[in-house]
């Protein structure tokens, strides 16, 4: 589209002696096409912190290359129950390279994308106790890496589209754009799926994965992941590990539906791994985790009534393999038009994880008693101050702690600013 605005630009100045000599001393209107590309250029300019560079990152996008980094400061406060009181400070770093190739070289469809992450700071969780983790960019431990690096090649007008390397399971799978919003990680993808360890923050694995697009609304999107995220020899390490190998097997997962951007959505996943996973029960002689199928399924909905918007999401694991069984997650969002601030918005939701009753029956048998879920209820207000600056205050209550009957509900405060650079 930019590519044909500025031919069309092009023509324009050639052809502008012509205009003003036939029309003497009648102004000529200037074209929309020349206003749309001014309006782009200033929106790029007021999109971030360090703006424009002059002219040289606007320069950069019109020739296909689009660079960015993100940088969100957070803390979290544990006001009672749970753990401990005690705050958290952590922040989150993003710094991506996406390559449009049309663009940049002529060759049609071809994207490449390299994403590097980074993160530092303490674990809310230390304080909650909670198994949802209240905080989507914790991980308590100091790292930058590599954790995206992937191409994709479209064809057939973006009806298929075929994408090979390191990739996040969750930009794709497994989420609703309002629940975005909010800052509990069962919003992001749910506890009874990330419980299993899939390719997800922090942790993204190699991957193949199928897109087909055949209407403006209905796709169908594949995917074979590393079953491995981690490197088996250093497991409790966020370091980038690309195992092409596969030699542990793979996560297939599907998702179908129906999406229209700020609009609706309502689509079906499956999940499941080739080779059997470690479960939570043990080997009664051998004291080893047994094996058990590690498999699920999730369900998504959205709709948007104008300014409000709804969600549902609901998932199911596989109860012999995992200690969660159900994920339920309401919601809604109320777009900022509704009090005058346009681009600021308020969220509420909730997000119930369910004991799996297999799970309960092992922890009894062991003297431990658990709770049948953990709740986590979640109120949240962004501000988005400028284009490249957001301030969220954010407020979670959660009921049964890690379904932990030792632990009492917990009210927990965060507050998040994001810098867009």
């Amino acid at each position: 589209m930019k590519k044909r605005i500025i031919n069309i630009l092009a023509v324009f100045l050639i052809l502008q002696p012509y205009f003003i000599f036939s029309q003497e001393n009648e102004k000529p209107t200037e074209p929309a096409e020349v206003q749309s590309t001014t309006e782009t250029k200033e929106k790029i300019a007021d999109s971030y912190f360090t703006g424009d560079w002059g002219g040289i990152r606007q320069s950069m996008v019109d020739k296909g290359v689009t660079f960015e980094m993100a940088y969100i400061s957070e803390t979290v406060y544990n006001l009672g129950g749970g753990i401990s009181k005690g705050y958290a400070s952590l922040g989150n770093l993003d710094v991506t390279l996406d390559l449009d190739f049309d663009k940049l070289a002529g060759v049609s469809g071809l994207q490449i994308f390299l994403y590097g992450l980074g993160g530092h700071g303490m674990a809310p969780t230390d304080f909650v106790g909670d198994a949802q983790a209240t905080s989507n960019i914790e991980t308590g431990q100091d790292y930058f890496k590599l954790y995206e690096a992937w191409f994709q090649y479209s064809f057939l007008e973006d009806k298929l589209a075929i994408l090979a390397g390191l990739h996040d399971l969750n930009s794709e799978f497994y989420a609703n754009d309002p629940a975005g919003l909010f800052l509990n990680s069962s919003m992001g993808i749910g506890t009874e799926f990330a419980q299993a360890g899939p390719s997800i923050f922090p942790m993204a694995s190699p991957a193949l994965r199928l897109l087909i697009k055949p209407t403006e609304t209905f796709y169908f999107s594949a995917a074979a992941y590393n079953a491995t995220t981690s490197d088996p020899n250093d497991p409790d390490t966020i370091k980038t590990y690309a195992d092409f190998k596969f030699k542990n097997g793979a996560l297939v997962i599907a998702e179908t539906g129906l999406y229209s951007e700020e609009n609706y959505k309502l689509a079906l996943g499956f999940w499941t791994y080739t080779d059997k996973v470690e479960s939570f029960k043990e080997d009664s002689i051998t004291g080893d985790p047994v094996k058990e199928s590690g498999y699920g399924f999730y369900l998504l909905s959205d709709k948007s009534f104008g300014d409000i918007s709804l969600f549902f999401r609901a998932g199911m694991a596989n109860a012999k393999a995992f200690q969660f069984s159900y994920n339920i997650m309401p919601g809604i969002v109320f777009s900022g038009n509704l009090w005058g601030r346009s681009d600021d918005s308020f969220g509420i939701g909730a997000s119930t994880i369910i004991t799996s009753k297999e799970y309960k029956n092992e922890m009894n048998a062991a003297s431990t008693n658990v709770d049948s879920h953990e709740t986590a209820l979640e109120f949240t207000y962004k501000i988005q101050a400028t284009p490249w600056v957001a301030i969220q205050p954010d407020l979670q209550y959660v009921i049964n702690p890690s379904a932990d009957p030792q632990l009492k509900n917990t009210l927990a405060t965060a507050l998040r600013v994001e810098l867009v650079f």
